[in-house]
């Protein structure tokens, strides 16, 4: 993982807004760092930035990046609404940056739509934005299984009996999409692999 590619990227998107770009990302740092977090970590942020380098050919779009960064600023297993709260933060940081409102309003849309990841056609960016969320789905089945261990840890705070029923759910309801991606170049990349991971992870919880 190389965090110095990401804080020099977002040291250049911030610096055309604030002065404050340092103090910005050490939050960023302190967030995704923290304790509570397994799996939503610095590491997620990396393997998306890779995924959407990839896609937009070196070229990310600033309001995916900065969804990127804040989509799980905000994350308490004890809650319901992290997406919206990441959202309000975002929000919050945008709008002293005097950023457009249209901006603001379109890069709160895109994190708010992590709740569910159901993507829209006629808004592609926010459609790859969230496959490359979730794009840990369809990584090789070893990948696939240490992220399954950090999820389990960042839930810690539930029995396995309440994480395993709430868990089979997710995959349930992932599985029974006529596509887990919402993108052709995701959706070739990862699906089969995801299918095969889902459906394995849902057989060892039953």
């Amino acid at each position: 993982m190389s965090i110095l590619v990401m804080k020099q990227k977002w040291l250049e998107m911030a610096g055309m807004y604030t002065d404050k770009g340092l103090e910005l990302w050490d939050d960023i740092i302190r967030k995704y760092d923290g304790s509570n977090r397994h799996y939503h970590t610095m590491q997620h942020l990396w393997d998306m930035h890779i995924l959407l380098n990839e896609y937009y050919k070196g070229e990310i779009p600033f309001t995916t990046l900065i969804a990127m960064y804040y989509h799980d600023f905000e994350y308490n297993t004890l809650r319901n609404d992290n997406e919206k709260r990441s959202a309000y933060h975002a929000e919050t940081i945008l709008k002293s940056w005097n950023a457009d409102p249209a901006l603001v309003q379109q890069i709160s849309g895109m994190i708010q739509a992590t709740a569910t990841h159901e993507g829209n056609k006629e808004d592609v960016e926010t459609s790859i934005f969230l496959d490359a969320d979730m794009a840990v789905l369809g990584f090789d089945s070893w990948l696939y299984k240490e992220y399954t261990k950090q999820v389990r840890a960042e839930f810690n705070a539930y029995p396995d009996c309440m994480f395993n029923r709430g868990r089979r759910k997710f995959l349930q309801e992932v599985l029974q999409r006529e596509y887990i991606f919402n993108t052709p170049f995701f959706r070739s990349q990862f699906e089969e692999q995801a299918r095969i991971n889902l459906q394995n992870e849902l057989k060892s919880l039953s």
